[in-house]
């Protein structure tokens, strides 16, 4: 699976937002199934993320939870911290107030998050990937 980066106007529009979250090493941090509305951004440490073939290692700078944050769906993996990690969690109504006073990043902003839930629901279902798709758009249109 190929990873985004946010680009260093997403990480400005990320500043001041969120809460820094500290895990130790071995901590589920994400629940597969679990129907949460935030996502995190890797500051210190690595996390994994099990699979069946693979894991999937997520390093600083990376993000991972975009597809809660973006919509109802339930995760779809667990995330386990590798190391002790600093992680910054975001909430989806932090984004949306943020999105007003700073209307010049979200098209950026979005624009990173479906490239990634992109890459991350290639393996999906049709329809699965169809609602995702029509959430997001609803998600979208409330900062309108």
């Amino acid at each position: 699976m190929e990873s985004v980066e946010f680009s260093l106007d997403n990480q400005n529009f990320l500043y001041g937002i969120g809460e820094v979250v500290t895990f130790p090493a071995n901590t589920v941090v994400i629940a597969e199934g679990a129907r949460e509305s935030h996502f995190f951004q890797v500051l210190e440490g690595v996390l994994e993320i099990p699979s069946e073939d693979f894991v999937i290692r997520l390093f600083p700078k990376q993000f991972f939870g975009e597809l809660g944050f973006l919509s109802d769906v339930p995760r779809t993996k667990d995330v386990i911290s590798a190391t002790t990690v600093r992680l910054l969690k975001i909430e989806r109504q932090e984004v949306i107030a943020k999105f007003e006073t700073s209307p010049e990043y979200k098209e950026a902003f979005m624009d990173t998050l479906r490239i990634q839930a992109g890459n991350i629901l290639q393996n999906q279902s049709i329809e699965d990937t169809q609602k995702f798709f029509a959430q997001l758009a609803a998600f979208a249109k409330v900062e309108e």
